[in-house]
């Protein structure tokens, strides 16, 4: 299948000057380049101006340290050879260390810039904090600027980082510039929100917070890397530092038509893959991405075009695939442990699976399990859809997102179809959520489990959606609306759903409008509705029939029952 998918690579592109090289870390980069006489390094690859159509190739089973700089578009990155994946890699194995007391080693380590990524035997380590399992409540805030918190430490922490929990849904990583007594000012390395007073934080990126085993500190001015081992010999464990920003780079508008098929791709401070401005169709197909101290594959501002299909990407601080482009696709990708060590990732967001700005998006048939944040986030606006994706476990540490997240007005139409999604684990997170304002937007034929405490399917201050044919179970409630304006819920649809949850429907308007939010009709509610208007003074409970009389909606609606399981019976026939 492998050798299908290169000739297809080559005669997509292929001209009548294309050539094909190829690379083996046997080989010698004086050689021809050829299958008999292979180049060995990147950095012979980077040094080679290639052609439109030519073709790179990494043999399966050899290791490569480094970034592939992609030079020239319509270059094809592919592997030749039978056995593993080829691997490019930015680790570097530490060894040799120096015992600094107290249970804590060293090492100078050569690195791009400061590291964001490190494995003990294969498992990735946080940096250190304090406290360790755990956030320091800030009393007080002033905008993105400082936050007070009683009884802070007798340490002064300045020219640390404060991990500073802003809201429900972001924790920005915040260089602090003063400290004094129980004050902290900082400036925000990522986030431009404000902080919130209430919410908590730690602190990291600092030697003295290194108390527990694997947790590090990379001081990049001095080039020392530490690790606290505690009584563990140092020797008998395998530790990987990345000090490699990224793996593969492409930049400028004139590198379009590249592809990346069928090669590893692990251990890098920023994103493994990066692609610039303006980049238009580039395939990354059957590709191994892992450990990227950014996401696995980061790709900026108005490409066209590109496809991301059948990679497997996985233990990334950022997302897994995050794209600012137009009329990309995602398609049986295989995304897990994206974002789950909290302030980890150095950026204004991040830690969801899928990141995609819309406008022609269309991401099905992707596997994402065990996100930071959201599952998906499909973000501003136009025509895109989201179809038979499995989510699983998302909203680890972060809230008030969901296993499929949207949001904005829009005219164009986004549909959500068909998709799974369960273990949605944020108190406040929903397994589908169209949030502010979101319209235009088709929520069908969805399976939704386990969400926690929230909704299955949440709509805030949405207008002109249309709610069909899905089921939610085993969840806090069935779907919720909320409008803390007021006559902003309008022309929505809701009909054919199954709602089996104790709450099958959660309203709340700050204005007596809530009849008004549009048609709902042929659903099955196993549960009641909880309303809040002002004229009800508060939360009311409805059955059925109440929700009926007091709205004139669900007429032919029905309360769920469930199935009940066909049993065999067997009789014993005794014999006389």
């Amino acid at each position: 299948m492998k050798q299908l998918i290169i000739y297809f690579l080559l005669f997509a592109f292929t001209n009548a000057t294309a050539n094909t090289y190829y690379i083996s870390t046997t080989g010698s980069d004086a050689a021809a380049g050829t299958l008999a006489a292979p180049w060995s390094t990147l950095t012979k690859v980077n040094a080679t101006t290639f052609a439109s159509g030519d073709s790179i190739l990494f043999k399966c089973g050899d290791t490569f340290t480094g970034t592939i700089t992609a030079t020239r578009n319509g270059v094809i990155y592919s592997s030749y050879g039978i056995g593993a994946k080829p691997i490019i890699t930015g680790f570097t194995t530490i060894t040799g260390w120096t015992n600094e007391g107290g249970g804590i080693y060293s090492k100078i380590i050569a690195s791009a810039t400061q590291t964001n990524m490190v494995t003990i035997d294969g498992v990735q380590v946080a940096m250190g904090r304090y406290p360790d399992a755990s956030y320091i409540t800030y009393t007080a805030a002033t905008a993105n600027t400082k936050i007070v918190a009683t009884g802070l430490s007798a340490t002064n922490w300045t020219n640390a980082e404060a991990a500073i929990r802003k809201n429900d849904w972001t924790i920005d990583r915040c260089n602090i510039t003063n400290q004094t007594v129980d004050t902290i000012t900082y400036t925000s390395a990522g986030s431009t929100q404000n902080a919130t007073a209430g919410f908590g934080f730690f602190i990291q990126n600092d030697l003295r917070t290194l108390t527990t085993y694997g947790e590090w500190y990379h001081n990049f001015l001095t080039g020392k890397f530490y690790m606290y081992f505690g009584a563990v010999d140092p020797t008998t464990k395998v530790v990987k530092v990345a000090t490699v920003n990224n793996l593969f780079y492409i930049t400028g508008n004139t590198k379009d038509n590249i592809t990346v098929n069928d090669i590893a791709f692990t251990g890098s401070i920023s994103h493994a893959i990066n692609i610039q401005y303006g980049i238009d169709n580039t395939l990354i197909s059957g590709c191994n991405i892992s450990f990227a101290g950014g996401s696995g594959i980061s790709t900026l501002s108005t490409g066209v075009s590109n496809i991301y299909s059948n990679n497997t990407i996985s233990n990334c601080n950022g997302y897994g695939i995050y794209d600012y482009g137009i009329s990309t696709t995602f398609t049986s990708n295989s995304i897990y442990n994206i974002g789950t060590i909290a302030g980890q990732y150095l950026g204004a967001d991040g830690y969801a699976g899928i990141y995609t700005v819309g406008d022609g998006s269309n991401v099905n048939l992707n596997t994402v399990r065990l996100t930071g944040y959201n599952g998906i986030t499909l973000r501003y606006t136009g025509t895109s859809a989201i179809q038979s994706n499995i989510i699983d476990s998302v909203c680890t540490f972060l809230d008030d997102g969901a296993g499929i997240y949207t949001s904005t007005a829009d005219a164009s139409v986004r549909t959500i179809t068909g998709n799974t999604i369960t273990n949605v684990l944020g108190l406040r997170s929903a397994g589908i959520y169209l949030d502010e304002n979101a319209s235009n937007v088709i929520v069908s034929n969805n399976n939704i489990s386990k969400v926690l405490n929230f909704a299955g399917i949440k709509l805030h201050k949405g207008a002109s959606n249309s709610i069909l044919s899905n089921t939610v179970t085993n969840s806090g409630y069935g779907i919720g609306f909320e409008d803390y304006v007021g006559n902003q819920i309008r022309g929505n649809v809701v009909k054919y759903n199954t709602f089996n949850t104790a709450i099958s429907w959660k309203m709340r308007s700050v204005t007596n409008d809530l009849p008004s939010f549009g048609i709902a009709d042929s659903n099955a509610y196993a549960g009641t509705f909880y309303l809040n208007q002002p004229s009800m003074g508060g939360w009311v409970t409805y059955s059925l029939a109440q929700w009926k009389s007091f709205s004139g909606q669900d007429m032919n609606s029905w309360v769920y029952v469930a199935p009940v399981t066909s049993r065999r019976i067997y009789l014993r026939i005794k014999r006389t």
